[in-house]
């Protein structure tokens, strides 16, 4: 299940990232970097910037 998955509509609701901030629980990013390398840094980043401001934002 993806961090986004179950939204209705634009807000997110009852999606797994709605739910970890209604909660107050921590995300945990897993990723597989068997087969990659330095675009792995750049998308962790952008992820981790993403979530940020969607929390600030709750």
């Amino acid at each position: 299940m993806g961090l986004y998955d179950g939204q209705i509509g634009g807000e997110g609701f009852a999606s797994t990232a709605h739910v970890a901030t209604v909660t107050r629980t921590p995300v945990v990013l897993v990723v597989d970097i068997s087969h990659a390398s330095r675009s792995i840094a750049a998308l962790v980043q952008a992820w981790s910037r993403s979530t940020r401001r969607s929390a600030s934002s709750a």
